[in-house]
């Protein structure tokens, strides 16, 4: 049987479109592979005499889930030219924004992710290996639309869900007289309102319980109510969510606590809360950050 002329023009077509297609998988899991080297330096994770763990190794690796915001080739480019000396140097995110790495370390890093959003990573040394902790903070007084749509209406939902938006806490309503770090971890703050979403992850960037890490400050570290008319109840009422800043950095540099909400207040809450209120708490690792 003998092909015609245009039969053989179309299989040659067909194979050359078959050929392609292979290429582009073969190239886009070859990319893949190496957008980011692997944790713990050529060796894969820390073992024995291997090198450490470091806060780059975690910024390149961490997974798109957590910072969706910057690709992990973008993000080896902020490394690289910081490395380079260059850091001013600003790389485009994922909605056409500018983030910059602001200060890298072995064990610390700060990223600003967007005008309004940084992110810090911390490697924290356990007896079982190193632990990671994000620090995601949001705070301005100016929203993006697409931030606002995730931060200024509280949520009806009965259970945290997370937006699909990078780095914005899950939200649900707040349950009365739960501990902060429960009520925390599910709200919203209102506009002006910096707050911090934590995480901790092992050294396979698995999630862990941030609570068997953190105990989070509480209204009673943050308020002294002892010489105060005011009732823990009306405090409550009075703050009905709570919203925290954390900070930290390299070295043995403490993590910071900063209680924000009175931003939000009126003028005459502001003016009764502030002489009661401590704005800043420092707890240092061992093995974990307790507050109270």
């Amino acid at each position: 049987m003998t092909l015609s002329s245009e039969s053989k023009s179309k299989a040659k077509l067909l194979l050359l479109a078959l050929c392609l297609t292979v290429y582009a998988v073969g190239f886009s899991q070859l990319q893949s592979n190496i957008d980011a080297p692997p944790l713990g330096g050529k060796g894969g994770h820390p073992k024995g005499g291997q090198e450490s763990l470091t806060a780059s190794e975690v910024f390149a690796n961490i997974p798109l889930e957590v910072l969706d915001m910057l690709r992990p080739s973008t993000r080896l480019d902020m490394l690289d030219y910081y490395s380079h000396a260059d850091s001013l140097w600003v790389a485009p995110d994922a909605l056409g924004g500018k983030s910059q790495l602001l200060q890298v370390a072995p064990d610390y890093l700060k990223v600003s992710v967007t005008p309004v959003s940084t992110l810090e990573i911390k490697i924290l040394p356990s007896k079982k290996g190193d632990i990671i902790m994000t620090l995601y903070t949001v705070s301005d007084t100016t929203l993006s639309a697409i931030e606002s749509r995730h931060w200024l209406r509280p949520s009806k939902s009965k259970s945290c869900l997370r937006p699909g938006t990078d780095g914005f806490p899950a939200v649900r309503e707040p349950a009365k007289r739960q501990p902060m770090e429960s009520r925390h971890s599910c709200l919203r703050p209102a506009v002006g309102a910096a707050d911090t979403e934590v995480k901790f992850f092992d050294k396979d960037l698995k999630p862990l319980d941030s609570k068997k890490f953190l105990k989070a400050p509480t209204l009673k570290d943050f308020f002294n109510l002892k010489d105060s008319s005011l009732t823990e109840k009306q405090l409550e009422e009075k703050l009905p969510f709570q919203t925290i800043a954390y900070t930290t950095g390299p070295g043995e540099t403490p993590l910071t606590a900063t209680f924000t909400t009175l931003s939000t207040l009126s003028q005459e809450d502001r003016d009764q809360l502030t002489p009661l209120l401590t704005p800043s708490l420092s707890a240092t690792w061992n093995p974990t950050y307790k507050f109270r």
